[in-house]
């Protein structure tokens, strides 16, 4: 498998849905294939996990206000040896790691919740446009349910870089590789 580095707006110590998805999805990658790249949380204890998490301020002020996001990427990417980025949400995190794909020649892999899809679809817009982009760069797409899938449907994504992963996954380290490799 590949190097991996995660990364999220979202992570424990946040208690919603998403952070424990993702946190889960990390566990059960091979501890020395996973990097997370999370915000600074006073609450955090990631001693509880078995693989390196950096926490680093990941938004600014100004518009726009992710834009910092890409320099810790690329930094932290470079450092780790990564050799694919996972972006946890499509936007902002998604433009981030488009844009990195595009300088640094990264493949990245793109996780989905119906949230952020239906969200970016009901603004329209310069969101929706951003947005396919994003899905039309990714190696690869996770969804975690078929409302999910079905929202994926309107943007035309080959279903050969769809991988559905649900919550409280098995190991799911061979269905990503093999996307992926």
């Amino acid at each position: 498998m590949k190097k991996v580095l995660l990364i999220t707006t979202d992570f424990p110590p946040n208690s919603g849905g998403v952070a424990r998805y993702l946190s889960n999805l990390a566990v059960h990658l091979p501890s020395d294939k996973i990097v997370v790249l999370a915000p600074p949380d006073d609450r955090a204890d990631d001693s509880q996990f078995n693989f390196k998490i950096y926490r680093t301020k990941l938004f600014w002020p100004l518009w726009p206000k992710w834009l910092p996001m890409i320099r810790q990427v690329g930094k932290i990417a470079l450092r780790e040896k990564a050799e694919i980025l996972w972006a946890a949400q499509p936007l902002p995190v998604g433009t981030v790691v488009l844009m990195i794909s595009k300088f640094l020649r990264f493949p990245y892999i793109l996780n989905t919740h119906g949230m952020d899809l239906a969200k970016a679809l009901s603004l329209g817009g310069r969101k929706t446009a951003i947005l396919r982009k994003v899905l039309k760069g990714a190696k690869a797409v996770t969804y975690n349910s078929n409302y999910t899938k079905n929202l994926l449907d309107k943007f035309d994504i080959a279903d050969d870089k769809l991988i559905q992963v649900l919550p409280c996954p098995k190991d799911v380290s061979g269905k990503i590789q093999e996307k992926t490799s």
